[in-house]
């Protein structure tokens, strides 16, 4: 086994400088994907290389990433030539099925007036036992207390309320979903694919 002494300190000061740069909802991901060599990530919240870069750096992988709109302003992170990255609506991932091992979002995906497309999408490209991971601003505590005021009010926002968006996972083709957190003001959402076709409908 190398010891730490032995790695290289170029190395070593790339590793920090991209941990570093990680913004809280891309540190929440870190907390709770299971990636390892020879799996396949898709980014589909995609600004730039640092999540990417950060897999890259550690396994022998396939790093996807697809950028949406017109965005034309990206950080570009040093290792960015090793990331597969295209310009691609989310309703319509331009990738076979069953190709990835794990999906990753870190923008507001309930948002989208096309959720239930781009859902039956991830579940799509996701393989058979895939983890789908979302990120949202929030708290479990003040989720839970959305979901109480929810059922006295009537009021239905998955802007709020991120067990309505779990149970729109479900609908989709998604199972063993469950709530988490590490980074304080983050909500993570992990869903699994399982081994029924994906639903198209909400």
């Amino acid at each position: 086994m190398q010891s730490w002494l032995a790695r290289p300190a170029k190395q070593d000061l790339i590793t920090r400088h991209h941990r570093n740069h990680l913004n809280r909802a891309q540190r929440a991901i870190i907390d709770w994907a299971r990636v390892d060599d020879y799996h396949a990530i898709l980014d589909i919240s995609y600004e730039s290389t640092v999540l990417l870069d950060y897999y890259l750096e550690r396994y022998n992988i396939r790093a996807c990433g697809i950028i949406q709109g017109d965005c034309h302003q990206l950080e570009v992170g040093e290792s960015a030539t090793q990331a597969e990255v295209l310009r691609a609506r989310i309703t319509d991932l331009p990738w076979r099925e069953s190709s990835f091992d794990s999906v990753f979002s870190t923008a507001l995906l309930h948002n989208d007036r096309y959720l239930g497309n781009a859902l039956k999408e991830v579940c799509r490209v996701l393989k058979y036992g895939g983890q789908f991971i979302l990120t949202m601003p929030g708290t479990i505590l003040g989720a839970r207390f959305s979901m109480h005021m929810a059922g006295k009010t009537g009021y239905r926002s998955m802007d709020d309320n991120p067990y309505m968006l779990m149970n729109v996972l479900q609908q989709h083709g998604f199972s063993d979903i469950s709530m988490r957190s590490s980074c304080p003001g983050i909500i993570v959402i992990i869903a699994l694919r399982n081994h029924s076709s994906c639903q198209s409908d909400v």
